[in-house]
């Protein structure tokens, strides 16, 4: 096998780290890397913005810091941790 993807690697990690029960959010940087290896440019671009432009890339629905965490069934989604403190703190793009 060749060389992984630095994204590639990132949501690896995560994913295993949550297998293992400690789920965190996503640092601003990790998001810019996901995005530029997605060729999104991320210029001045607010995290919010840049999950959602992240979710429109991969062909998923661009819900990122929206009402629809109330009802939301993606357990598995990279973001949920974020969405979920954006819930409880009521702020976006921290």
């Amino acid at each position: 096998m060749g060389r992984e993807s630095p994204f590639r690697k990132m949501v690896i990690n995560k994913r295993v780290a949550e297998a293992n029960g400690r789920r965190s959010k996503m640092k601003m940087q990790k998001i810019q890397v996901m995005a530029k290896g997605k060729g999104i440019n991320t210029f001045r671009m607010k995290k919010t913005d840049m999950v959602r432009a992240i979710q429109r890339a991969e062909n998923n629905v661009d819900c990122f810091c929206t009402p629809r965490i109330e009802y939301c069934d993606e357990l598995l989604c990279l973001w949920r941790d974020d969405c979920l403190s954006v819930k409880n703190n009521d702020t976006c793009d921290k």
